[in-house]
């Protein structure tokens, strides 16, 4: 296994075990410290890998998002007209917004999250990229009753 391969695999465990303590203790209730004896790995490594537990969060978020985003753009290609389209798309949405706060994934039923204040880790193309779903299927609909 090369250098890189090894990265990758200590990346990964390190995001898994993040998962799986959010899920169980909530974020704010999970350290570091616990994230990396359940990774396997050292604190030295989990800051090689990661900043901070706030950009493990992010960078889970972010991927739940892309996930949301994947399943959007399935609805979409399913669809035989806009509106059927705009139909399936709401029904995946309306899916996931109406999860109760602890089925999230990285939501204890404390409905503890990290701070907001510090945006710059998070990618704000994720975000926008699920309004871009709608707005193209919608701006499709415009011109195909032109």
């Amino acid at each position: 296994m090369t250098g890189q391969q090894r990265g990758e695999e200590t990346r990964t465990n390190i995001l898994e075990a993040a998962l799986e303590c959010f899920a169980q203790h909530g974020y704010g209730a999970t350290g570091v410290a616990e994230i990396c004896k359940r990774a396997g790995v050292t604190k030295g490594a989990f800051y090689y890998h990661f900043p901070s537990k706030q950009a493990v969060f992010l960078e889970l978020f972010n991927r739940w998002l892309e996930g949301i985003g994947d399943q959007l753009a399935e609805a979409r290609s399913e669809a035989t007209s806009v509106p059927e389209g705009l139909l399936r798309m709401a029904g995946k949405a309306q899916s996931v917004l109406t999860l109760p706060a602890d089925s999230s994934p990285c939501f204890s039923s404390s409905g503890q999250r990290p701070s907001t204040t510090r945006h710059s880790e998070s990618d704000p193309r994720t975000l926008s990229s699920l309004s871009d779903y709608f707005s193209e299927i919608i701006q499709a609909g415009i011109e195909d009753t032109r």
